[in-house]
């Protein structure tokens, strides 16, 4: 149920302050990422219209290094991000897109075959609002991610296919050939994934 849901949020999230509170004095007891993530969850399927704030607040912390022993990890940016992508509010949107963005400059990639679905998510969110220049814009740097050698996959072909019909449906031709032309080249090399 949906209280119940709220109900678990609040005393996971409690749980885990007490930890970090009391890990001054009992280092054994300081929470680690999945601790973390834990938290993150219980929040995500809470179903309570404050979870975006509570989402963002806890990952903001984390970021910080708020957490002593709770290093910022990629399922912990993914599952924010998909989170934030999947609501209907621009702001949270455009949060999710930064994050992602900002963690990817920082790391050196992503780690786990089921984790990486989370740019075509952000992308096909972006489409799904008719952004296609913040669509064609993650798709690019998805792309150079990929060219710089960080752990990323290659961008999928549903993906270089949604953003390709949005601008050309946008009347943008030129940036349209731009994607096409790179979709060649990447199948051509049989880098290309599909999906």
């Amino acid at each position: 149920s949906k209280v119940g849901g709220i109900v678990a949020a609040e005393e996971t999230e409690h749980i885990f302050r007490l930890m970090r509170d009391r890990s001054h004095d009992y280092p054994a007891v300081a929470p680690d990422i999945w601790s973390v993530s834990m938290v993150l969850a219980a929040w995500t399927r809470s179903g309570n219209s404050d979870a975006l704030e509570r989402v963002q607040d806890i990952y903001d912390e984390l970021e910080a290094g708020d957490f002593a022993g709770a290093k910022l990890d990629y399922v912990a940016c993914s599952s924010v991000v998909a989170f934030l992508a999947k609501s209907k509010r621009r702001s949270a949107l455009e949060r999710a897109d930064q994050i992602l963005r900002r963690f990817l400059d920082k790391n050196e990639g992503i780690v786990g075959k089921g984790q990486y679905d989370v740019y075509g998510i952000l992308i096909r969110a972006w489409i799904e609002r008719r952004q296609v220049d913040k669509a064609n814009s993650l798709l690019l740097h998805w792309e150079q991610c990929y060219a710089d050698g960080k752990y990323v996959p290659v961008p999928a072909i549903y993906d270089f296919r949604v953003v390709l019909l949005e601008l050309i449906d946008a009347g943008d031709v030129e940036r349209a050939d731009a994607i096409f032309h790179q979709w060649q080249k990447l199948f051509a090399s049989g880098e290309l994934e599909e999906g």
